[in-house]
C-alpha cells in the first residue's frame, strides 16, 4: 500500500497556513492516498492515450522522459522521486505556503522548484475555495494540485506554466485531472450536488488553469 506523508514547512520570514488551510490539506492528502491505492487510478495511468486531432496513431503522454505507462505508474506509487532514493511506497510531501493573487478568474495554485523538494501551495487557492465552496467540491481539486506538483519531484515537466492543449496531456497535469475525476465520481455518489455547482466542475476545478 502507497502511504501519503504530509508535512507542513513553515517559518518567520513567509505566510503561514491557517489551522483551516492544513485541516483542507490533510483531508486532500487523506483523499489523494485513497485513490492512489485504488484500481481504477492504475488502469487510468497504464492505459492512459489521447489521440490528435490528425492520424489514426494514438500518443501516450508527453514529456514522459522516455517513460513507459507502467514505469510512470511504478514511478507513482513507490515514493523513489528525485530526493527520496528508497523505494518505500510512501510519498513524501512537503508542503510549504507562499501567497499570490487567486480569484474567480484563476491563478496559480501551486509550484516546485528543481532546487528544492518543497510543494509550494498558494494561500490565496485555498482560501479562495474553503470559502466559497464546500469541502465535497474543493478538496477532488487539492488532491489533485497535490499530486501534480509531485510528479515534478519525479523529473515530469511540461511547457511552461500556462495550460495549453499540449500540456494537458504531459504527466502532471494528465495524472493530477485523473485524480480529480476520480475523486469527483466518489464525491457525487456520496454527495448531492445542485445543477449550478455540477454545471461549474469541469471549468472551475480543472488542473489546466491553476498548475506550474
Amino acid at each position: 500500500m502507497t502511504r501519503i506523508q504530509l508535512n507542513f514547512k513553515e517559518d518567520e520570514e513567509h505566510p503561514s497556513f491557517s489551522e483551516q488551510e492544513k485541516s483542507a490539506i490533510e483531508a486532500a492528502a487523506k483523499d489523494l492516498q485513497r485513490v492512489v491505492n485504488s484500481e481504477a487510478f492504475r488502469l487510468g495511468v497504464v492505459r492512459y492515450s489521447f489521440k490528435p486531432k490528425v492520424g489514426r496513431r494514438k500518443y501516450y503522454f508527453r514529456m514522459n522522459k522516455g517513460k513507459s505507462r507502467q514505469e510512470i505508474y511504478k514511478m507513482l506509487i513507490t515514493g523513489q522521486d528525485n530526493y527520496e532514493t528508497k523505494r518505500d511506497y510512501t510519498l513524501n510531501f512537503l508542503v510549504k505556503p507562499f501567497e499570490r493573487k487567486f480569484d474567480a478568474q484563476g491563478g496559480t495554485a501551486g509550484f516546485t522548484r528543481p532546487d528544492t523538494q518543497f510543494i509550494f501551495l498558494n494561500k490565496a487557492y485555498l482560501t479562495y475555495y474553503i470559502h466559497n465552496y464546500p469541502s465535497a467540491v474543493y478538496l477532488p481539486s487539492f488532491a489533485g494540485t497535490l499530486l501534480h506538483e509531485y510528479c515534478h519531484n519525479l523529473g515530469f515537466s511540461h511547457r511552461g506554466n500556462r495550460s495549453s492543449a499540449y500540456n494537458q496531456k504531459t504527466v502532471p497535469y494528465a495524472v493530477g485531472n485523473l485524480v480529480v475525476k476520480l475523486l469527483r465520481e466518489i464525491q457525487e455518489e456520496e454527495f448531492e450536488f445542485t445543477e449550478e455547482v455540477v454545471a461549474n466542475l469541469e471549468e472551475k476545478f480543472s488542473l489546466e488553469r491553476f498548475c506550474a
